[in-house]
């Protein structure tokens, strides 16, 4: 992603971003070894390559944390093959072992996912879900940095330089920002105590992103966006803030600066005003995105133009669309029209010379001035890109580092870093009666034997896990129903995607579709018993009661389904049921825990409501926004929030640990437990806990 400025050769080459951290592409592309591609890509010189970071896609793994370690890939081999040949990148995944220790805290990671890449004259950086990792361009030896060297997160996105030469790293689930001194990180938090003590080293840099902060060339002002997704602006002694009352659209990510002073922010919509201004200008997304449609870029060129990038299921989705704010009409651009536009796009760079790159599925795309769209197929998902003083051109992909020459020939790689896992995103969690971990993300199913063996067990998004007592383990996911086997295999039950299960009191399943059919699985299949209405969904969890009536956490509130098949809203005179409900749990005494966006209660069997609040709980309930929930056979409740872990004993005692990005828990036994994140596996136990006073 880049600002236009002609005032800066040094700073539109180097410049990276990364994009949204919400990618809706399932498939995986990996492959291990040398591929080599030849292109005379641009007829130019290879300075008119500009640097491009679009957004993640991943798929391999990382290693157990014992803490960073040094680690060599193999020297990039030498280019072999027919010159015009493009072999298409087959996975070919290789999981290291996951490893388990008696240490109070483990994570695992994948360091190979790669959202962001900057070259500071030495070093190859690049920003990951799974830690910030430094590569030796000459040796491949790589460093993987993560909470044991002082990164707040292991889910950074965002790199920058500043005019010190220290780098910075951003996260996606955290408002800090760390800043590498050479040494050692040094964490800020809020990031505004890092732009406010930084001052002068943030507006003399030249590498930026508009994830983190931007500033026009002369300018005395650092914009931001801040982590509750409104815009900044700090001048060294004064900081003015912008929001919905200014206009400003919601859950502001990022923020950039043409060199003329426009100020381009993007959340929900699309932003702008003049340095200076009170009020800003809110637009729509174009008309022709699909409702599923992500925006995951911006780019502004020399006329003051907005470029957007795009993600979709849809077929005919919209790749990019340009903005002009003089006549307030949108241009799209879709790979169904031009299929030199890639599908998925997940970063958008405009060069010095008005070149204009997309980064996306299958290689790069550009427009140079007055010409048409042109594509370099290299094969691979391009998620960043950075040159080095060679001009050489260092690739991020799902799957590790790829390097071709300053013309774009000779595409060769993966540089890789020893995994244990296949993606970062663990959205769900289960164990077996064999005690095999399966870990559900996005990207598939892996799992852990106790023994430590890893493997993949499925390429396609699983969307919920659930578990019978006595371990058996049950996968929805986005092709199917799957029953869990011996050895990591998957017995395929239903074609039909589920995204949420239960067991009744006789052990029986329950199934829910995306559509809202929920039934019970029996030995003659399925048989839907309903099917919700529009308004119920989409459901987020699911919970059978003795009686037979099926408890739903929806989008729209709690709802009830009763043992005939009707179905009603619970308590519609209740506001906080009407709350977008993530997570159900039932105590042992008949207690329903609901877990929304908004805050925590439980309903007695008698139907009597009781919320509870941080203060409340002494600060041991972490935040009002709760991700996921787990009722322990003796009355534990395990709960997480956006904050991190809560603890209620049966006792009524609160602890708590602080881990950002939790989504969701899986409790091992009274004294340890499981939680997937957005930065990956962690393994905590009971010690780590802090009691709530």
């Amino acid at each position: 992603m880049g600002l236009y400025s002609p005032h800066l050769e040094a700073y539109q080459p180097n410049m990276r971003r990364t994009s949204s951290f919400l990618l809706i592409l399932f498939s995986i592309v990996l492959t291990v070894g040398c591929v080599r591609t030849n292109f005379d890509v641009t007829g130019k010189p290879a300075a008119a390559w500009p640097t491009i970071t679009p957004t993640r896609i991943a798929v391999i793994a990382t290693r157990p944390s014992d803490g960073p370690r040094a680690t060599s890939s193999p020297p990039i081999p030498s280019p072999g093959g027919h010159p015009n040949t493009l072999p298409r990148l087959v996975p070919t995944i290789t999981l290291a072992p996951l490893v388990i220790h008696e240490a109070p805290l483990q994570f695992w990671t994948n360091p190979n996912d790669i959202n962001g890449l900057l070259y500071d004259g030495q070093y190859l950086w690049a920003a990951t879900r799974g830690g910030v990792v430094r590569w030796q361009t000459g040796s491949g030896e790589s460093r993987v940095f993560t909470l044991n060297d002082g990164l707040m997160s292991l889910a950074t996105q965002g790199l920058a330089q500043d005019g010190e030469g220290h780098i910075w790293v951003g996260y996606v689930d955290h408002p800090a920002w760390s800043e590498y001194d050479g040494e050692k990180w040094i964490s800020y938090e809020p990031r505004e105590k890092a732009v406010a003590s930084k001052y002068r080293a943030m507006l003399t840099a030249m590498n930026l992103d508009p994830r983190l902060w931007s500033k026009r060339e002369g300018g005395e002002q650092i914009w931001l966006p801040t982590f509750d997704g409104r815009v900044a602006a700090y001048d060294g002694n004064t900081w003015s803030i912008y929001g919905q009352q200014e206009s400003v659209t919601q859950n502001v990510w990022m923020v950039c600066v043409t060199v003329g002073g426009r100020v381009w922010a993007v959340g929900e919509r699309i932003s702008t005003a003049k340095e200076g201004d009170k009020r800003w200008k809110s637009y729509s997304l174009p008309g022709e995105a699909p409702e599923d449609s992500e925006t995951t870029d911006l780019a502004v060129d020399g006329q003051g133009r907005a470029w957007l990038t795009f993600t979709s299921h849809h077929p005919q989705s919209v790749g990019v669309g340009c903005l002009d704010p003089e006549t307030n009409r949108w241009t799209a651009y879709t790979h169904a029209l031009n299929p030199a536009i890639p599908r998925q796009i997940y970063d958008v760079e405009i060069a010095q010379d008005g070149t204009i790159w997309l980064c996306g599925d299958e290689g790069v795309a550009f427009c140079r001035p007055g010409t048409s769209w042109e594509h370099l197929s290299w094969g691979i998902s391009v998620q960043a890109l950075a040159r080095d003083e060679q001009e050489h051109l260092w690739v991020g992909s799902a799957h590790g580092i790829w390097f071709a020459a300053a013309n774009g020939k000779d595409l060769r790689g993966p540089w890789l870093v020893p995994a244990s896992i296949p993606s970062n995103e663990v959205s769900s969690l289960a164990r077996d009666s064999q005690g095999t971990l399966w870990i559900g993300s996005p990207r598939g199913l892996s799992y852990a034997t106790t023994s430590g063996a890893t493997g993949i067990a499925l390429d396609k998004h699983v969307l919920c896990l659930a578990s019978r007592t006595g371990g058996e383990v049950w996968v929805g996911a986005s092709d199917g129903l799957y029953k869990a086997q011996d050895h990591g295999s998957l017995q395929r039950v239903l074609a039909q995607p589920v995204t949420r299960m239960a067991f009744d009191a006789y052990g029986t399943l329950w199934i829910c579709t995306p559509d809202g059919q929920i039934g019970p699985l029996s030995d003659s299949g399925w048989r839907p018993k309903a099917r919700l209405a529009e308004s119920a969904l989409p459901v987020h969890d699911m919970l059978i009661l003795a009686d037979g009536s099926v408890w739903l956490g929806t989008a729209n509130g709690l709802g009830m389904l009763s043992p005939e098949g009707s179905f009603a809203w619970a308590d519609p005179e209740e506001r906080f049921l009407k709350e977008d409900t993530r997570a159900l749990a039932l105590g042992p005494d008949g207690t329903l825990w609901i877990g929304t966006t908004n805050g925590l209660a439980r309903r007695s069997p008698t139907g009597g409501l009781v919320r509870l609040t941080s203060t409340g709980t002494k600060g041991g309930l972490r935040s009002p926004e709760i991700r996921d929930l787990y009722m322990a056979s003796d009355g534990t409740l395990w709960i997480a929030t956006s904050r991190g872990i809560s603890l209620r004993t049966p006792e009524t005692d609160w602890f708590y640990f602080d881990l950002p990005g939790v989504k969701a828990i899986y409790p091992e036994s009274p004294e340890v437990l499981w939680a997937g994140t957005q930065g990956g596996l962690y393994r905590l136990r009971r010690e780590l806990f802090i009691a709530a006073s």
